[in-house]
């Protein structure tokens, strides 16, 4: 519904004034107010909207962003990483206004604050609470109705790697978020130890005071560099769980053989590494699945239904299981986990390296990111 001509002029000119003082990079949302105004349509600022707070009934305490999950690289203000989107929508900001403008939407931005990485957004859609980025997409929901309702599908298929893995792995994950694999994972395995490592110590407290992660005996959060950390760790884990790319950029140090590398060395001899990738750009994926392939023998993919994510699983174990032994496993456990969704959906898309062509695809390296980047765009 069409503001009125008095509230979309005070928009206007606050956004205008504030745009001319502020970079359109790093507050995107001032671009859209300028826009919406002129058209005369609403905006969050004519109502109860905050800007760099949280809400009153909450603490403001960070922005997460790009890095999240630790690449060493710093990346541009705008990209993002860390809880691995499943979907891209429009940025929380153009959500909310455009919401506003169509009347009566309760989507509602509960926390804005910006970091050295770009903005960061907790927003509060009627059905769930997401975390987003200056990219738009959700990096990370819970369902306010439901808490233990898994979202987004590549939170379910990441479960996959509880396949390759034995009962009560110790387990390591580069990359918070909204926390969503944690809350997904450790309800359902009594005998799980997650270490999880953050770079932006904000992603932290993010998490904790609006996605209920707490850390525990069982949970514990290091912040710091995601690679610097399996580089120095003397820890070896079951399960490494890696889930650093944004929605539209990828960490360049989380890419590499040398990385793949290092995890390797970190992981017990039957343990397994799964990683979250983009397989939009086919070019990318089949890269880094070459990449790995590099490291260990066994390689396998689960390609999300809905979503562009593709789960990648490597192993060393001998001899490899087949994708039918997979999926036999996942039917006969699925009681024993008693996830709230289909436990045998992400096997049933089980394929092997046969199902690649990887020729024609380079081994990503430290020293050649012009060749990586010549991969094109996420």
């Amino acid at each position: 519904m069409p503001s009125s001509p008095t509230c979309s002029s005070r928009v206007f000119a606050t956004a205008a004034a504030r745009a001319r003082s502020t970079s359109p990079r790093s507050h995107p949302r001032l671009c859209l107010l300028v826009v919406l105004a002129a058209f005369g349509l609403g905006a969050p600022a004519c109502g109860p909207h905050r800007t760099g707070a949280a809400p009153a009934d909450a603490v403001a305490t960070g922005s997460p962003e790009l890095g999240t999950a630790g690449a060493g690289a710093t990346a541009p203000p705008g990209s993002t990483s860390g809880s691995g989107a499943a979907s891209a929508r429009p940025s929380a900001t153009a959500a909310a206004a455009s919401s506003t403008a169509k009347g009566g939407s309760k989507d509602k931005i509960v926390f804005d604050e910006s970091s050295p990485y770009g903005r960061v957004y907790v927003v509060d859609y009627p059905d769930r609470r997401c975390l987003q980025f200056s990219d738009g997409g959700e990096q990370s929901c819970m369902d306010l109705k439901d808490p233990p309702h898994v979202v987004h599908e590549y939170v379910r298929f990441m479960t996959v790697g509880l396949l390759f893995a034995k009962s009560g792995p110790r387990t390591l994950m580069v990359g918070l978020g909204g926390g969503s694999l944690v809350r997904t994972l450790l309800p359902h395995d009594p005998g799980m130890h997650l270490d999880v490592v953050e770079l932006n110590p904000m992603v932290v407290d993010v998490a904790q005071k609006f996605f209920a992660i707490e850390p525990s005996d069982r949970l514990v959060i290091h912040v710091g560099d995601g690679r610097e950390f399996i580089k120095k760790a003397t820890t070896r884990w079951d399960l490494i769980l890696l889930d650093a790319y944004g929605d539209d950029y990828i960490p360049f140090p989380l890419t590499t053989v040398e990385f793949v590398r290092s995890v390797a060395e970190r992981l017990e001899p039957d343990g397994a590494v799964v990683s979250n990738v983009w397989y939009r750009n086919d070019k990318i994926f089949r890269a880094m699945i070459r990449t790995f392939h590099e490291v260990f023998p066994n390689i396998y993919v689960f390609k999300g239904i809905k979503s562009v994510n593709g789960i990648v699983v490597a192993t060393r174990v001998s001899p490899a299981p087949s994708c039918s032994a997979i999926k036999d496993k996942a039917r006969a456990s699925a009681k024993t986990y008693g996830f709230n969704f289909d436990f045998t959906e992400a096997p049933g898309q089980c394929a092997t390296l046969s199902a690649y062509k990887l020729s024609d695809v380079p081994v990503i390296e430290d020293a050649k990111e012009e060749v990586f980047k010549s991969l094109g765009a996420l």
